[in-house]
């Protein structure tokens, strides 16, 4: 009887250090940041923007661009249409924002503002990912657009990509 308590022991104190261990390296686990500046920016699609940083509540700079549904690249004498909306865009959990252009080139095509940022430790962004980290960059976010740049909460459209879906989420709640 006494081998298999010890058997059991150790199962258990192997089990408790495993999960330990998960915990600790977490976001190590969740979170596959591309860092650096990104070769491929919306201009290569064609589409007009602007680089701009965004600042989070703990003090943290996010990159993010901002896509204007009005202009683009072409030099067509049409005047634009105004924009349908803006899409506020959360990515997944790896990469960074310019891996997610396509998804600008079609919301601009649908006629839609489209701002894509990166989550902090995320290409140009400062900090380190985590998730509570990524609900103040959603808020940021939120209220660049919001308080900024004056845009109707009822005008935004949140669109979550993977990780970003629940980040949309926890932001649309």
């Amino acid at each position: 009887m006494s081998a298999v308590l010890k058997a059991i022991a150790f199962i258990a104190m192997a089990y408790a250090a495993i999960l330990g261990l998960v915990f600790w390296f977490q976001p190590k686990l969740v979170y596959f940041p591309m860092k650096g500046s990104s070769a491929i920016t919306p201009q290569a699609m064609g589409l007009a923007f602007e680089a701009v940083t965004l600042r989070t509540e703990d003090g943290e700079q996010l990159a993010a661009w901002w896509i204007p549904a009005s202009t683009s690249m072409s030099t067509s004498a049409a005047a634009p249409a105004p924009a349908r909306g803006t899409v506020l865009l959360f990515h997944g959990n790896a990469g960074n924002i310019s891996h997610r252009i396509d998804y600008a080139e079609m919301f601009f095509d649908l006629g839609y503002n489209t701002l894509l940022m990166d989550y902090r430790g995320f290409g140009e962004s400062t900090g380190e990912p985590s998730e509570q980290g990524t609900y103040r960059d959603a808020t940021a976010s939120w209220m660049w657009l919001t308080a900024t740049r004056g845009i109707k909460a009822s005008d935004i459209v949140i669109f979550g990509e993977s990780l970003g879906g629940g980040v949309a989420t926890w932001l649309a709640t």
